[in-house]
């Protein structure tokens, strides 16, 4: 109830009174981040970045508040323990699809690999999850994919001496680029590729 009160007063629509556009929208960027993908083609390519895997699932599918997914990234040498673990919650926000990110409860390892069976989520609710505020990341339909990024520096990291942290995604039917830097209170960027995005192409099932 809390998190839903929040998103209302942050100006997220409910599901219910959305536009059928509106609603195609959130699934087809819901079905577009479900899957699993990797960052190996690059790393090859360019060995400034790390063969990184991304595996995404839907949890709580019953619910109609959704889609809630599970995301996972781990480094393809450690994909045991992952360095990220979030949910997200895909809601409409006016013109644009919002991916809100919540951190989990505890030690959020306890759930490392559970993306292979969702169900084990189960155990949890919304009200479980910690809200990340100023990270939510707001995506605009551009073609054949969704493009956008956080707003402003509400994003809070305290990694490598960080202030804030900022997301900027691209997402096609068969491939997620993300680029995520952290930047200390000056402004200079303290973690992230420097290059540009990571690039993660959808495995085959």
């Amino acid at each position: 109830m809390l998190n839903t009160l929040l998103l209302v007063l942050l100006g997220f629509a409910a599901p219910a009174t959305l536009p059928a556009e509106a609603n195609n929208d959130v699934e087809t960027v819901a079905a577009w981040l479900t899957g699993d993908f990797s960052s190996a083609e690059q790393a090859v390519e360019d060995g400034r970045y790390f063969a990184i895997e991304l595996h995404v699932r839907p949890i709580w599918v019953e619910r109609e508040d959704g889609p809630w997914l599970y995301v996972e990234q781990a480094a393809a040498q450690a994909v045991e323990r992952p360095y990220r673990q979030r949910v997200y919650r895909i809601l409409a926000n006016e013109a644009q699809v919002a991916s809100v990110v919540y951190t989990l409860p505890g030690d959020p390892l306890r759930f490392a690999g559970k993306y292979r069976t969702p169900e084990a989520f189960d155990v949890l609710s919304p009200d479980d999850l910690v809200l990340r505020e100023g990270c939510t990341v707001y995506l605009t339909r551009e073609g054949d994919a969704f493009v956008g990024a956080t707003r402003g520096t509400g994003c809070r990291s305290t990694l490598a001496g960080a202030a804030y942290a900022t997301s900027e995604v691209a997402l096609l039917a068969d491939e997620i680029t993300s680029w995520d830097r952290g930047y200390d209170q000056d402004g200079t960027q303290v973690w992230g590729a420097e290059a540009g995005p990571y690039v993660f192409k959808r495995l085959e099932p």
